[in-house]
């Protein structure tokens, strides 16, 4: 009795295994679809470019990117890390594998590529109009905060 249950925990055990391999499989394909990948990195240099850029002194800005380049191969082991272990787990927990495969099918459709395509060219002309239109507005305002130029508390809504 005991060894009938056993063997029929240990199948429905080693069917999940193969379920959530199949699963792991295929959510490792979708990230690599979408150029997840290399998300950390990405991240890491889309908020250090526009910081860096908008230093104006030569010196200063050549340190940052000292420390930048200093930084890459510590980013590259944890978006290995990021990437193989903790965003499965979060496709995994936000999605079936039916739904993994359908997510996958629409990715090698022809609108699905379309999107990839254009996704990264999107993020970069947003992170341009970031850098040139709305982070000198940012600097100037954080300047006059920490000037004093507002009364505490002001300037919260003063964009709004």
């Amino acid at each position: 009795m005991y060894l009938r249950a056993f063997a029929i925990l240990f199948f429905i055990h080693l069917s999940y295994c193969g379920y959530s391999q199949d699963k792991h499989k295929s959510i490792i394909e979708l990230i690599e679809l979408q150029k997840q990948d290399s998300l950390l990195a990405k991240m890491f240099y889309s908020t250090l470019t526009p910081y860096m850029a908008s230093e104006k002194d030569p010196v200063k800005r050549e340190k940052l990117q000292n420390q930048a380049n200093l930084a890459l191969p510590i980013i590259e082991r944890l978006n290995k890390t990021m990437v193989e272990t903790d965003l499965p787990a979060i496709y995994d927990k936000y999605y079936s594998a039916d739904e993994i495969e359908q997510i996958l099918a629409f990715y090698k459709s022809p609108v699905g590529k379309k999107v990839l395509q254009n996704s990264q060219v999107i993020v970069n002309e947003l992170m341009n109009i970031l850098t040139v239109k709305y982070l000198p507005v940012v600097h100037e305002e954080m300047s006059k905060i920490n000037s004093g130029q507002y009364p505490p508390n002001t300037y919260i809504n003063r964009r709004q």
